[in-house]
């Protein structure tokens, strides 16, 4: 009887090792690894939820950043256009055989446009005055090429100060208005 108990106790011990190694191990390391595998994506899903919460904020960020961009590059270009055209109105000048002696655009007009952010939609507009030393032909065919010129809109002011009798040492004064954002060569 011993031996029949030894045996059957020898069969239950490799039957109960034969279920631990064969089915209940592999189900175990099976069950761990579904366990490992849910935790990661409940991880992943709270970094998720905590990516889209963030989200709104995220966008709204950037397109502050873009419009801080595009107001700064703006006037960065309306700075260099003005400058262009002063130096375009200067050579255009000196191929008139006219000396400019003073060119000004208003201070008023230049913090304005420092300060606003151009809208596509809005044209700006900036007065610019010379004062020029020459001839009245040299002058005349100077403000003719002024006024076909892209930028140009319109004349504030034209004095003409001077003697008749000498017609090369006139003192010439303009104002007039250009358009900020002409496509135009800067010739």
């Amino acid at each position: 009887m011993k031996s029949r108990a030894l045996t059957y106790s020898i069969v239950v011990v490799l039957f109960c090792s034969l279920w631990f190694f064969l089915v209940f191990l592999p189900l175990y390391k099976e069950r761990k690894k579904y366990t490992s595998e849910i935790t990661a994506v409940k991880n992943q899903r709270a970094e998720f939820d905590k990516l889209m919460d963030e989200l709104p904020e995220y966008v709204r960020t950037g397109r502050d950043l873009e419009q801080k961009k595009k107001a700064l590059k703006s006037s960065l270009l309306v700075k260099e256009e003005i400058l262009k055209l002063l130096d375009r109105l200067d050579r255009q000048a000196r191929r008139e055989k006219l000396v400019i002696t003073e060119i000004s655009p208003p201070i008023e007009e230049l913090l304005q446009i420092n300060n606003i952010i151009p809208d596509s939609d809005q044209p700006q507009y900036l007065s610019i005055n010379l004062k020029l030393h020459g001839g009245y032909l040299d002058f005349g065919r100077f403000v003719e090429e002024v006024e076909q010129s892209e930028y140009f809109r319109r004349i504030r002011d034209c004095k003409i100060i001077g003697h008749r009798s000498d017609r090369e040492e006139l003192i010439l004064q303009i104002s007039f208005e250009v358009l900020l954002g002409y496509q135009g060569e800067t010739t």
